[in-house]
């Protein structure tokens, strides 16, 4: 009996010096890991920051591009008829947007969202001028038809995204 408590006194205290030690090495360990996933991150958004910038002002380009105010004149030529305006708007707007495509990885949902609506929201607008005109009608007719439609409607979809992308890249900083 006095064997087993000599034994007790010697293995309880060593066993609560290695509860103890083993406690405080996972304390560490738990801490050394929490600070390399820290760098991690902070390394990981240094090196995504760039090219999250440049998604944000590509994408901006390109809904300025795609205002009518702006995509018209750079499509438009003398002679040319309404219906080729309307095939020619389109494709540019299609044609920068595969482009820009891949800039959505870097995008919020609801940004990316926007950015296509305001898409489909130009198509649409361009696709009702053009069934407005006559088969006649020249490109010079549907270009003015589609700019007096756009200074007089109260919602742009483009700007709206316009907007929605600045707010969104101003969170960032």
């Amino acid at each position: 009996m006095e064997l087993i408590a000599d034994l007790a006194k010697i293995l309880l205290p060593a066993g609560l010096v290695l509860y103890g030690a083993y406690l405080l090495t996972r304390s560490i360990m738990t801490n050394d890991i929490k600070k390399a996933q820290l760098e991690y991150r902070i390394k990981n958004v240094a090196n995504v920051l760039p090219y999250r910038l440049q998604a944000y002002e590509r994408m901006s380009i390109f809904l300025e591009r795609i205002l009518l105010g702006n995509l018209i004149p750079r499509v438009l030529e003398p002679g040319m008829s309404a219906a080729l305006l309307q095939q020619l708007l389109i494709m540019h707007i299609r044609e920068e947007f595969n482009h820009n495509l891949s800039q959505q990885i870097y995008m919020g949902d609801a940004t990316w969202q926007l950015v296509k609506s305001s898409i489909e929201d130009t198509i649409t607008l361009i696709n009702e001028g053009a069934k407005a005109l006559n088969e006649a009608a020249t490109g010079n007719d549907l270009a003015r038809l589609l700019l007096e439609h756009e200074t007089v409607r109260t919602h742009n979809q483009t700007e709206t995204a316009l907007k929605f992308l600045k707010e969104e890249i101003s969170q960032i900083f």
